[in-house]
């Protein structure tokens, strides 16, 4: 009874988060997000590198980042079969010394077609190169 009452008012909930999502746009994602971290850093269960990996990838996803990097499986390098050139990713690990991986569309790039780094700009300029 009142477990199902629970799940009903939260299904509820999801489905008004939803229209004001359509309706209110921008408003309503930025509100979500600004919830996300506020969850993030008041989670006791959490550890504080969980902490600092959670509020980074939201960070990379306001940025518009929305791949994870793909890794080996060793975990120490991308999986280069699945990384698309001119690509951007978000590499929690910080793998190639930044969070945001850039991987340029010019497979001679003398720098390294795959690179780390901490600004997202940065990252597009070297996977637009």
């Amino acid at each position: 009874g009142a477990e199902t009452q629970r799940v009903r008012d939260l299904e509820k909930g999801f489905k008004g988060m939803a229209v004001e999502e359509v309706v209110g746009g921008d408003l309503a994602q930025q509100q979500a997000l600004e919830s996300a971290k506020i969850n993030l850093i008041s989670n006791p269960d959490l550890s504080p590198e969980m902490r600092s990996q959670g509020l980074k990838g939201i960070e990379a996803y306001e940025a518009g980042i929305i791949d994870m990097l793909p890794l080996n499986d060793k975990g120490d390098a991308a999986e280069g079969s699945r990384l698309s050139e001119g690509s951007v990713y978000y590499d929690p690990t910080n793998v190639y010394g930044g969070m945001y991986v850039g991987v340029s569309s010019n497979p001679n790039d003398p720098d390294g077609q795959v690179q780390g780094f901490d600004d997202v700009e940065e990252a597009e300029a070297h996977a637009a190169s």
